[in-house]
């Protein structure tokens, strides 16, 4: 495991940007954006990078992969409309073996300290499909030991993510963006989020829990809520717009 303490942390999917990057303690970005050099600067000055990889959505040109999702009485690939992609069956041995021996040496190569792993939550209704996120969480921690490890949520595999990861990010922990619009958690959705951030500190101890928020970039009272919401239960947060593509 890696001891990772940040004071302050943000996700970035744009373009350079590198002197901004470099005021935080971590930062999540597309790794492949960048040189080697420019991660490797940052790394000197203090800023520890993480590399996006998903773990369960590929881009929806990848319809005849072996590794796609099917539904089991149709066989229809099963796609994620809002964001284009397709699903991924992590238990494929050949999914595993891209991302163990092809999708992480790409980013090593960047000069990555560690690896943000995204879509690690499936849909319910495939959940037979769980137990393979969780082995390919394990190899990745086994096999690639010299990486720092992010889970995004996990909250389905909440145990391998314990085992495996060394913090947890937790996207819209207080606010989400949901294509058309900001908005803060209420009611039972609130509460939902309650229950799972106890269950986060038991589970992870003295590891962090990073908060990636929504807000607009003009909705200050959005943004103070999220933050100070996040602070209360001891998380790190980071507010940003709904693509992740500009910094604060």
């Amino acid at each position: 495991m890696h001891n990772l303490h940040p004071s302050r942390f943000a996700c970035y999917y744009g373009l350079n940007r590198l002197d901004q990057l470099a005021e935080y303690d971590l930062v999540i970005v597309q790794a492949e954006l960048y040189d080697a050099a420019d991660l490797l600067a940052l790394r000197e000055r203090g800023t520890l990078p993480f590399g996006y990889l998903s773990l369960s959505q590929v881009a929806d040109t990848e319809t005849t992969a072996p590794w796609a999702l099917r539904e089991a009485t149709t066989g229809a690939v099963v796609r994620n409309q809002r964001w284009q992609t397709v699903l991924v069956d992590c238990r494929a041995p050949a999914w595993q073996r891209l991302i163990i021996e092809e999708q992480i040496p790409r980013l090593v190569q960047r000069g990555i300290h560690g690896l943000f792993l995204d879509t690690v939550d499936i849909d319910a209704r495939f959940a037979e499909t769980w137990p393979g996120v969780a082995q390919l969480l394990r190899r990745i921690r086994w096999e690639h030991p010299e990486l720092a490890l992010l889970a995004n949520r996990g909250f389905s595999v909440l145990d391998a993510v314990a085992e495996t990861v060394d913090g947890v990010v937790f996207e819209s922990f207080s606010t989400y963006f949901d294509g058309a619009g900001y908005a803060a958690w209420t009611g039972s959705d609130l509460q939902w989020t309650e229950q799972v951030a106890v269950r986060l500190q038991e589970k992870l101890g003295t590891r962090p829990v990073l908060t990636l928020d929504y807000a607009p970039p003009d909705d200050e009272t959005l943004r103070l809520y999220a933050e100070r919401r996040a602070q209360a239960y001891g998380f790190i947060p980071f507010v940003s717009v709904g693509h992740l593509d500009t910094l604060p």
